[in-house]
């Protein structure tokens, strides 16, 4: 290339990053490595010259950013500021908003004042810019000719080509005359073609993509069934976010799933034009341009108006708004959109905006009853923080389809897309999606803060829950038949938003949830813990060793036993204290170590304690239910037309009596629980038939001993006498012998029918198993060393009569990331058949490494009883990944065939051990 060429390109081109200083700053060049260094005359223009030789390095220094540039000549001209580099050029730049590059070239030609300059067959790679927007862990390598950038900020290149595909032979690069990276992040192409391979799959004679935003977003396409269409957004408040929905996205997502996967590829080739970070934005006029500085605002909170048109099936104007008002409402979410659309008819493939007779068909909605000549959904949602937690929701849409018609929309024009698919009819619809349900609710909690005073009779008091809600469902419109609609062209009833309404199905009126817990009866009155206290003595070193002492002694002024000073000195004792520093032994006191003496704690160990607390937690549900079978319209429902009303009460009542001796040496802890249960439909409509949207006398005398038999007044009591015979040694401290019972003090057995009910209120008995439902004896022999890192347990129990009589243990041995258990056991057969069972034998491994995130386990089962392996599994999983293999004892399957003619798959006559 001409060198004639190479100044006026200078001129133009600079370089390819975004590395701007401020006026009034100054570069700083520092030579950090060359082999030799010589001053001569420029020939030319008669400046100073400084001419580097040999493996040279330089670095330009300007604000934030640093400049490297090696190559093996370096000439510096210090009157024009101009530096000529070649020989196996390389530059690097780092620091301000350029992100990371590296460039080589045969030569370069560089302005250090101005940070403009030229390269000669460069290959620059960068892995991040504020212009471009490139794939996590991606580079953007581009080659060409000779590129740059000038002091305006525009980027351009000569003959370039650009990819993300660091090989030889590149997936992917786009080929142009000319590529210019504009100001704020645009983008425009001359003479551009897009190669996939070595296949030119389209070009582009100019293309030019704008980043700076109109202010209402406007976002255009095709889609076969809404034709051609815009969606316009405007923000009055906030921003729209980076991650907003584009024209590509959206024709993606409609798209059936038996369109090439090659789409998708095509989008990803142009992602890398997004920009990389949000820029503040400067309105003018009806433009948003994009400035240098980042955006550090919260794109989550906004209100915005959206107009959007469908060439086929009409318009949607309406509002969303996010908003955190206060710390009272901590959130506030609310939009309203209204439809006016026409039914979209389907004939084939083909979608058409008019019926058979050529007519326009106008949608209308009808919910509730109320009619609308237009489309609609709206949302009022809201949380308040307090006094109490409530959070309000009622969303409403005017038909299931709405939400499918309006809501696939795009705030982002991605211009690349549409022009290599444009009006792409090839690709059909996917499935109708429909919004089948939606619920008006309130829920909410609230926590009383208990009095000082009444700690601890009452040291919780809460309402755990309270809600109130109305659950919407849809169903499909019978009248659709009787419209005049639908005697011009019988399709409609097929495409018409209308074929389905919503009605109430189900309203809960109130459900409620309170918890109130406290303790009646604590000793000692005060909670006493294990505490670590100091001893009342003080540990001193013997007397040779108190250093402190001494040294006190040693000083200039010595405390008589009277307390007060003895200032006296004299030569004898200065002159003494000279002679016995003279003969100080080979190891004197001062060269010893001090001694640290380890500080003492004692625990506290309690005697006797004990407590009596309780717990209520009682519920309350209500709810009313509505039948769909009756309506056929809209119209048709009415709020006093109820299938059946339902009430539960429930009020569990916890009183737990814990007596402890030496802490955990000996204690005892017995828990009663008294459950009462109401359940009732006090309200059911009876009818001859289920069509007529009520329950037949069978069907409500079956719910009603439903109701009688979910009635209970159960009285249980859970004891557990737990004795640790080794509590307080440090290795077998977990050692127990513990006795648990569970017995069913009052049991109800709903024993009559819906005409008649009648409770059996059956009591305790200690010989039945029913009754007598938990005992036995559990013996855990175990110990841990090395701060319980390793430890092994000895589990073994026995069941106690009533209960059929069983033995079983179970080994646990624990290492450092590595657990492993094994159990079986031996019972009786029943109470009836004193044959003994064997258990099957139970082996389980786990290995656990780099804090979880990689897991093995084991797992193995072998059956005694019929001397069978009965299955196996091996399992590996970590950083999202997971491999399993398993095995069990079961039936086999054989492929039959006869006589070269398949029969299908047969089971096999006997069980196997297979994977």
């Amino acid at each position: 290339m001409k060198k004639s060429f190479f100044v006026l390109a200078v001129l133009i081109f600079s370089l390819f990053a975004p590395i701007f200083a401020a006026d009034g700053e100054k570069s700083v060049i520092a030579i950090e490595q060359a082999k030799k260094v010589e001053n001569i005359k420029d020939p030319v223009s008669g400046g100073d010259c400084i001419v580097l030789t040999g493996n040279v390095k330089i670095s330009v220094s300007r604000g934030s950013s640093k400049t490297t540039i090696s190559a093996e000549r370096v000439n510096y001209n210090r009157s024009s500021e101009m530096l000529y580099a070649d020989g196996s050029v390389s530059l690097t730049q780092t620091g301000g908003s350029a992100g990371g590059e590296t460039i080589t070239a045969s030569s370069l030609l560089f302005n250090t004042a101005t940070l403009e300059g030229v390269f000669d067959n460069g290959r620059a790679v960068q892995t991040s810019s504020d212009a471009i927007n490139l794939p996590s862990g991606s580079t953007l390598i581009v080659a060409s000719e000779v590129f740059g950038r000038d002091s305006g900020g525009t980027i351009a290149f000569k003959s370039g080509e650009l990819t993300f595909c660091d090989d030889e032979n590149p997936h992917w690069k786009i080929k142009a005359t000319r590529i210019w990276l504009l100001p704020g992040g645009e983008f425009a192409f001359l003479n551009a073609r897009l190669f996939v391979g070595r296949v030119p799959l389209m070009w582009l004679p100019a293309f030019y993509y704008p980043k700076d935003e109109l202010i209402f977003n406007p976002a255009f396409g095709y889609r076969q069934r809404e034709g051609y269409y815009i969606n316009t957004t405007t923000y009055l408040y906030g921003r729209k976010p980076s991650s907003a929905v584009s024209s590509a996205d959206i024709r993606t997502k409609t798209s059936s799933s038996s369109s090439s996967s090659s789409d998708d590829d095509k989008i990803n080739f142009f992602s890398f034009m997004n920009t990389g970070s949000m820029k503040e934005q400067k309105r003018e006029g009806l433009v948003l341009h994009n400035l240098d500085t980042d955006f550090k605002g919260d794109t989550s909170k906004y209100f915005k108006v959206m107009a959007d048109y469908y060439a086929n099936m009409g318009a949607m104007v309406g509002f969303d708004g996010v908003f955190a008002p206060n710390s009272l409402i901590t959130s506030l979410a609310t939009n309203f959109q209204m439809g006016f659309s026409n039914t979209v008819f389907r004939n084939n493939s083909l979608y058409l905006a008019k019926n058979a007779a050529g007519d326009v068909v106008h949608d209308e909605s009808n919910f509730m009853g109320q009619k609308a000549p237009f489309r609609y959904q709206a949302n009022l949602k809201f949380t308040v923080a307090k006094p109490f937690s409530i959070t309000f929701s009622m969303p409403i849409y005017s038909d299931p389809f709405f939400s499918y018609d309006f809501n696939t929309r795009a705030e982002t024009m991605d211009w690349i897309d549409f022009a290599m698919n444009g009006t792409d009819t090839s690709k059909d619809e996917v499935t109708v999606t429909e919004t089948s349900s939606f619920t008006w609710g309130v829920n909410g909690s609230y926590t009383a803060k208990v009095p000082q005073i009444l700690n601890p009779y009452i040291s919780s008091l809460s309402l755990s829950s309270f809600s109130s809600s109305i659950v919407y469902s849809s169903k499909a419109n019978e009248s659709l038949s009787s419209d005049d609609r639908y005697k011009a062209d019988s399709s409609w009833a097929t495409y018409t938003p209308e074929r389905k309404f919503y009605y109430p199905s189900q309203v809960t009126p109130f459900k409620a949830s309170a918890r109130i817990s406290g303790t009646i009866i604590q000793y000692p009155f005060k909670a006493s813990t294990k505490s670590q206290t100091a001893p009342s003595f003080t540990l001193t070193p013997p007397g040779d060793l108190n250093l402190e002492e001494k040294k006190e002694e040693s000083g200039d002024e010595k405390l008589s036993k009277d307390g007060k000073k003895n200032d006296k000195k004299d030569k004898k004792d200065d002159k003494k204290s000279e002679e016995e520093s003279e003969e100080e032994p080979l190891l004197a006191e001062s060269y010893l170590p001090l001694l640290t003496v380890p500080s003492v704690s004692t625990t506290a160990i309690n005697g006797i304690t004990y407590s009596l607390g309780y717990n209520i937690s009682p519920d309350f549900t209500s709810q009313l239910s509505y039948a769909s079978t009756i309506l056929k319209t809209p119209d048709d429902f009415t709020w006093n037309d109820m299938q059946s009303t339902y009430i539960q009460v429930k009020a569990p009542t916890v009183i737990t009596s814990k007596v402890g001796y030496r802490d955990s040496f000996l204690t005892l802890t017995d828990t009663f629980t008294f459950n009462p249960v109401y359940q009732s439909h006090p309200y059911l409509k009876i009818t001859d038939t289920t069509a007529e949207g009520g329950y037949t006398e069978s069907a409500a005398k079956s719910v009603e001993k439903t109701d009688y038999s979910a009635r209970k007044l159960d009285l249980t009591d859970v004891n557990a006498l737990s004795f640790k015979p080794f509590y307080y040694t440090k290795h077998f401290s977990e050692t127990s012998l513990t006795w648990n019972t569970t017995i069913k003090l009052v049991r109800t057995n709903f024993v009559g029918d819906a005409d008649n009910p009648e409770w059996d209120y059956l009591t305790a008995d200690l010989t039945d198993e029913e009754s007598f439902t938990v005992h036995n004896l559990n013996f855990v022999l175990g110990s841990n060393q090395l701060d319980k890192k390793v430890y092994q347990t000895l589990s073994l129990t026995t069941t106690l009569p009533p209960q059929v009589d069983s033995y079983k243990g179970t080994l646990t041995l624990g290492f450092p990331y590595t657990t492993f258990t094994m159990g079986t056991g031996i019972h009786q057969k029943s109470k009836d058949d004193d044959t003994w069972v064997k258990d099957n034998l139970s082996q389980t491994l786990s290995i656990s490494m780099f804090s979880s995130k990689l897991k093995f386990s084991q797992s193995y089962t072998y059956n005694f009883e019929e001397e069978v392996n009965d299955s196996l599994k091996f399992s590996l999983s970590g950083f999202g990944l997971q491999a399993a293999y398993t095995a069990s004892y079961t039936t086999g399957y054989t492929f039959i065939t006869e006589n070269g003619i398949s029969k299908g798959w047969a089971s096999n006559s006997e069980k196997e051990f297979q994977p």
